[in-house]
């Protein structure tokens, strides 16, 4: 009777293994998404007022205004450079 109710109990090293990678795994994801919504929850309580542009919004807004760069372009700056 006592070898049934030990045998009832046993937890194979494989089993324990798959628990802790799960345990790791909720972990990891919780922590991703504390990380994520905690830092737009942070930007949303602590938002700037509007006349007050941070950095970020400025390049922002500089995105828009994107230049196309050739490869001529691209050289003649490294031979501009090379021969200063």
């Amino acid at each position: 009777m006592c070898n049934l109710l030990s045998a009832a109990f046993y937890i194979d090293p494989t089993t324990t293994n798959y628990v802790i990678q799960i345990l790791v795994g909720v972990a990891v994801a919780v922590s991703a998404v504390i990380g994520i919504f905690g830092n737009k929850l942070k930007r949303l309580l602590f938002k700037k007022k509007s006349g007050d542009e941070t950095p970020a919004a400025e390049l922002a807004g500089s995105k828009n205004e994107k230049k196309d760069i050739s490869a001529a372009e691209l050289l003649a700056d490294d031979s501009d450079e090379t021969k200063g």
